[in-house]
């Protein structure tokens, strides 16, 4: 983080340091009610502001939005492979139902299935390291900025 904001700095000067100080505040800001629901944890937030402490405020955007289209494409061929569409789409109805009738917003998260049953490695493994959509969101806005249509 410090190195972004210093090389920002020395690079482009004020301009780089502001956008190194947005890129990285953003996702902090943007990610936080992800976070108190638990869908990402504070590794992956962490890790995107400091990319976009690094990249600045432009390139982390597009980031944030190319990692969590990798992150459904990482999770779709995830449920295809485990088979598991059906229960996946359960518990998320369940899930909704339970916002919607107590009225307010619950962490997303397994204890709350209406299967009781499944051990916890079972639960593990319907979930993936976000990390993994956030290096390949990274890496096509990579690609994306340097190609020129």
């Amino acid at each position: 983080m410090v190195v972004g904001f210093i090389s920002n700095l020395i690079f482009f000067g004020i301009d780089g340091l502001v956008s190194s100080l947005i890129g990285f505040v953003l996702p902090l800001i943007l990610l936080s009610v992800m976070y108190v629901l638990r869908m990402l944890g504070a590794g992956d937030i962490k890790l995107f502001a400091v990319i976009g402490s690094i990249m600045g405020y432009k390139f982390i955007l597009w980031t944030l939005t190319l990692s969590f289209i990798s992150g459904g494409i990482i999770a779709f061929i995830i449920v295809i492979i485990k088979g598991n569409a059906v229960g996946r789409f359960k518990h998320l109805s369940v899930y909704l139902m339970q916002c919607f009738l107590s009225q307010t917003i619950q962490p997303y998260s397994e204890t709350n299935s209406t299967d009781e049953t499944k051990h916890s490695s079972e639960k593990e493994a319907s979930k993936f390291h976000f990390s993994y959509a956030i290096a390949c969101g990274t890496i096509l806005n990579l690609f994306f900025s340097n190609v020129n249509f």
